[in-house]
């Protein structure tokens, strides 16, 4: 069984918990983050269709992306559905 959940709004920087596993494309997912760091905000801000401050966010994210420390989806999104799945 799969399951998709859409990602939230608001992300957490960090989290109580470790990984637990490696994520399976890792490599693919540096890549395209190396390649979105390049961009900038504006340029986020209409691939993204978004406001201002959240493609400055997500611009920022990309740059840090290579040495930020792994998170699971499950505990880094701040969103309805993912609260109620009490990953925590």
């Amino acid at each position: 069984m799969q399951i998709l959940l859409a990602d939230a709004k608001l992300m957490h920087q960090s989290a109580e918990r470790k990984p637990i596993s490696v994520p399976l494309f890792q490599a693919e997912a540096t890549m395209l983050a190396a390649e979105m760091s390049r961009m900038t905000a504006d340029e986020l801000q209409r691939q993204f269709d978004c406001g201002a401050s959240a493609a400055e966010e997500a611009r920022l994210r990309y740059a840090r992306f290579a040495t930020a420390k792994p998170m699971p989806a499950i505990l880094a999104y701040n969103g309805q559905a993912y609260k109620h799945l009490l990953a925590h």
